[in-house]
């Protein structure tokens, strides 16, 4: 029994510890609301407002209730760069406008695939998954129990044969 318990800690401590030192450093933190990140994909030649630069990005929303209950990915966006920016984000122009800027070398064309990351959809939907732990170790302890319970019963009379000592160790008295 007492193996088991060990042994159950240890599997805990490693899965735990794995998760903690390749997750993202925001990562552990409970949260609640809404979430937006902006995720850079690469330079465009095209400018903002008072000639900043852009660069075309991606956004991806994350609603948190303690963990993330849900990630959606918000499609294209252009990220400002420069002190005070972080954070911000503009639109993609409309299809006209778009294939304008295309045409003109300013954004790439086709612009490029992206697809969100692991670390986005482990965080996006730590809460299911929260759930599916604590529900898998509680079916464990379970399954356990049960499993002791009837070996308890199947061997219980052990202590009675002739010739065995008194008691077994680790038998109840």
């Amino acid at each position: 029994m007492g193996r088991t318990v060990f042994r159950r800690a240890s599997i805990l401590a490693v899965i735990l510890g794995a998760v903690f030192l390749l997750a993202p450093r925001d990562a552990g933190a409970w949260r609640f609301g809404t979430q937006q990140d902006t995720h850079v994909i690469g330079a465009v030649k095209l400018k903002g407002p008072n000639d900043t630069p852009l660069v075309l990005g991606y956004m991806t929303r994350t609603e948190f209730f303690l963990a993330g209950l849900y990630v959606k990915d918000e499609g294209y966006v252009l990220i400002p760069q420069g002190p005070g920016m972080y954070g911000r984000y503009m639109q993609m122009p409309d299809a006209e406008t778009l294939a304008r800027h295309q045409k003109a070398g300013m954004l790439p064309s086709p612009l490029p695939r992206y697809k969100l990351g692991f670390w986005t959809y482990v965080i996006g939907y730590s809460f299911w998954i929260m759930i599916a732990f604590f529900a898998v170790c509680g079916w464990w302890s379970r399954s356990n129990k049960q499993r002791d319970a009837t070996d308890a019963a199947a061997f219980g009379d052990l202590n009675r044969l002739p010739g065995a000592p008194t008691r077994l160790p680790g038998a109840a008295p």
